[in-house]
């Protein structure tokens, strides 16, 4: 008899999978960020309150990448 360790993992569901395309899409997300900031003090001088919420919303991003990632490693959360 198998034991669950050894079933088929799809490649969308594989760890190494979902931190490379997480650390991908958090890399345009900051460059993005990146790029805003440097408008907004260069070229509009001025730095608004919903500057602040991007700025809270780039450091949510990888929180939530590691918290995704843990399921995964704990197996909290299952696709059958």
């Amino acid at each position: 008899m198998a034991s669950p360790a050894d079933e088929y993992v799809p490649i969308i569901n594989q760890p190494a999978t979902m931190i490379a395309c997480t650390t991908v899409f958090q890399i345009i997300a900051t460059a993005s960020v990146a790029l805003r900031l440097h408008a907004r003090f260069k070229i509009i001088n001025g730095f608004g309150a919903d500057d602040v919420f991007v700025l809270l919303s780039l450091v949510g991003g990888p929180v939530l990448m590691i918290l995704n990632q843990l399921t995964k490693r704990y197996n909290i959360r299952s696709r059958r």
